[in-house]
């Protein structure tokens, strides 16, 4: 993980809302991913970009609006702008507010087998020294 004016932090949690922090997921099921970003200062302009492991989907919220509904979520910000493409969620806000920030959006499970997940990266757009990211991470997906 590296933070240069913005710090980037992903966990994921079940259906019962425990964290899973040992990479093992079950396949069929869905998982709601929080993305913790804070920076070090106001900051305008933020793109954010969670690339998926191979073996997970994401689920488009414009296909289902009641996908988050029921979740217990600490005040969520909103994006200007959400793209759901096959291998990554882009999202991006016009201000990030110098505090904790959470964004969420929810995976599924569906390709069994062990894969390699890349960071999730935030950067501003107009001022390249403000940038952070996660760590890296294998993620193992099995059929029970």
């Amino acid at each position: 993980a590296d933070a240069s004016g913005i710090e980037v932090k992903r966990s994921i949690r079940d259906g019962n809302g425990t964290e899973i922090t040992d990479g093992r997921f079950k396949h069929g099921e869905t998982y709601l991913v929080e993305l913790q970003l804070t920076p070090s200062a106001c900051s305008e302009n933020i793109i954010v970009a969670d690339v998926q492991p191979a073996g997970f989907e994401i689920e488009n919220p414009r296909l289902d609006a009641n996908l988050l509904k029921g979740l217990e979520l600490e005040e969520p910000v909103t994006p200007e702008y959400l793209e759901i493409r096959d291998d990554r969620l882009v999202v991006s806000f016009s201000t990030l507010e110098y505090t904790l920030n959470r964004f969420y959006y929810m995976v599924r499970a569906v390709t069994a087998g062990e894969f390699q997940q890349p960071p999730a990266v935030a950067e501003c757009m107009y001022k390249p020294q403000v940038r952070g990211n996660t760590a890296p991470g294998r993620v193992n997906i099995g059929e029970e």
